[in-house]
């Protein structure tokens, strides 16, 4: 199965998107000033409306910090759609080739578990409610005879790619505290829950139900 989504970026947003990535890079060139989350969110916003110009597709950010449903609100013929923003890492060299992702901390919606079996049911629950989509930007930076070079590929895909059965997880308590989890869906995606991370989730996506990506 592939989560086809449609559109991407339309030519003139994704050329605006591109371009003022490029102007970035020229100031900015080293491994560690890869474009954060947090720019692009803005900049997305920037290249959407840029490239409209009109009420009919339009973006804004979302207001209030931190908010786990949605970075961006895409309006569309005064209908609304929630998109989640994400950095992401291309794993190419592995089999399969997979785009890496991180998630939410899940510290306070575990709290109350007692056992593997809630914490199971709580993730799954949380994975499966999930309405936005997700737009990644995802890096991979070259350095070789030609000067360094960053890489940018966009995803924007279906929350049902997150969906998972609970009885599909494997949950281990932590010994220093929290829990320890795994779950690979019926796609193929693997989710994974980190104590040591604060309880942060994972994903590892394969990239053969991605949609066609966009490379900059």
């Amino acid at each position: 199965m592939t989560f086809n989504t449609d559109p991407l970026l339309s030519p003139r947003a994704f050329q605006y998107f591109r371009r003022k990535i490029g102007t970035y890079h020229e100031m900015f060139s080293e491994k560690k000033n890869r474009l954060k989350a947090e720019m692009t969110e803005e900049l997305l916003q920037k290249s959407i409306n840029e490239a409209i110009g009109s009420g009919k597709f339009w973006a804004r950010m979302a207001t209030g910090a931190h908010d786990k449903t949605k970075d961006l609100v895409i309006v569309h013929n005064g209908q609304e759609e929630h998109w989640q923003i994400k950095s992401g890492k291309l794993k190419p060299d592995k089999t399969p080739k997979y785009l890496v992702l991180s998630g939410h901390r899940m510290q306070g919606r575990l709290k109350d578990c007692k056992t593997e079996d809630d914490v199971a049911l709580a993730m799954s629950t949380f994975l499966n409610a999930i309405k936005y989509r997700t737009f990644s930007l995802a890096h991979v930076f070259h350095e070789n005879g030609e000067g360094p070079r960053h890489e940018y590929t966009i995803y924007n895909f279906h929350p049902d790619i997150y969906k998972c059965r609970v009885e599909d997880w494997d949950i281990q308590r932590h010994p220093k505290g929290g829990w320890n989890g795994t779950n690979i869906n019926e796609h193929g995606v693997e989710t994974s829950l980190r104590a040591t991370m604060s309880s942060q989730l994972w994903w590892r996506i394969p990239l053969d139900i991605l949609p066609d990506p966009q490379k900059i």
